[in-house]
Formats: C-alpha cells, sequence, structure tokens
C-alpha cells in the first residue's frame, strides 16, 4: 500500500464511522455489560458506589426477609445485615438489556429490565441500574481497545 491508499483509508474513517462502530461494540457485547451491572447489584451496591438504599428501606435484609427467604428456596440467600442481592426467582437479573442513545451528541448506555417488577424496583431504589464509574472504566477500555482494532482494521486492509 502506497501513502496515498493510506491517506484515502484514513478519509473514510469519519467521526460517524467510529461512533456507529462503538454504538455496535457496545450492543455485540452487551454481555460484558450487563455481567458488570449483576456484580453490582449482587453486592447490593448502586450505581454510585454505595449500598443500594430505597425510599422506604435500609438496603439490607430484615430478620424477616431472611425467614421468608428460608422458606421459599431463592437463587441466593437473604441473611439478616447483609446487602440486598436482587436475586430471588432470577427473572430480574435474566432479563437485564441495554439499549444504546445519543444524548447530547454523546453515547450512552442505558441498562434495563423488562422484568414486570423492574418499574417497580426503579421507583423504590436510587440509582438502582447503571453502572459505577470503576464499572465504567472497564467498558471504555474494553471499547478502546476494540475501535483501536477496528481503526488498523480499515487502514491495513
Amino acid at each position: 500500500m502506497d501513502i496515498l491508499e493510506f491517506v484515502q483509508k484514513g478519509k473514510r474513517l469519519t467521526g460517524k464511522v467510529i461512533y456507529q462502530q462503538m454504538a455496535n461494540e457496545l450492543l455485540e457485547n452487551d454481555n460484558f455489560i450487563i455481567f458488570l451491572q449483576q456484580q453490582q447489584l449482587s453486592k447490593g451496591e448502586d450505581s454510585k458506589g454505595g449500598i443500594l438504599d430505597g425510599k422506604n428501606r435500609k438496603g439490607v435484609y430484615t430478620p424477616f426477609t431472611e425467614q421468608l427467604a428460608k422458606e421459599s428456596n431463592p437463587l441466593k440467600p437473604k441473611i439478616a445485615g447483609q446487602p440486598y442481592n436482587f436475586q430471588w426467582t432470577g427473572r430480574f437479573f435474566n432479563s437485564l438489556n441495554i439499549r444504546i442513545l445519543t444524548v447530547s451528541g454523546e453515547l450512552e448506555v442505558q441498562i434495563d429490565s423488562v422484568d414486570p417488577k423492574a418499574n417497580i424496583l426503579r421507583s423504590e431504589y436510587y440509582d438502582l441500574l447503571g453502572l459505577q464509574g470503576k464499572n465504567q472504566t472497564e467498558v471504555i477500555r474494553f471499547l478502546k481497545k476494540n475501535i483501536i482494532k477496528f481503526i488498523n482494521t480499515r487502514l491495513y486492509v
């Protein structure tokens, strides 16, 4: 490849092309983003990194919930004083998904769940869904690596 061909390939890598590839990478790797969200919820952590509190709840299981859980056998144990883990039936966790939006010219990843109780959970708990800063950094690192591969492929192939 000569320099002219290289420059022509570079010109085709517009911001719009790279932006679209970033959106594609996020959608194609939604399982990674959802996994990070599930890890946060499993620890009872909100999107700010703290214990997930609600309007009328403290963010930790009560002795009553612990007893109820022993009788109904949820996926994960509910121990009084421990943070919520949001895994009773698994429906909420298993129905997590992402959407990619453009907000003020920026890509935004929204995490949601199609579980019927998702609306109730979102209204009850502050900052329920959304990645903490450290997890956002992981997604950016992953995205950067893949975008660099994409650019190199477009320039050198």
